[in-house]
């Protein structure tokens, strides 16, 4: 799903996405861009990785190492 509007975490108007650190059925729509998404995805990777978690499988276990 696809929509385009104001993203909730920097404001900007682009594409939207769902949060990777909220679980997906506690989101309506997706209400994030595509790089905030990148940025919660790899603080949530870092914090997981620091606590010995797994990593979720639909998360890129990569995602801190996003170029920018």
């Amino acid at each position: 799903m696809s929509l385009f509007g104001e993203c909730d975490d920097c404001g900007e108007a682009d594409q939207l996405r769902y949060k990777p650190d909220v679980p997906a059925d506690k989101q309506t729509r997706p209400s994030i861009c595509s790089f905030c998404r990148d940025d919660r995805e790899a603080r949530m990777v870092e914090q997981r990785r620091e606590r010995g978690l797994e990593i979720p499988p639909h998360v890129d276990a990569g995602g801190e190492d996003h170029a920018e």
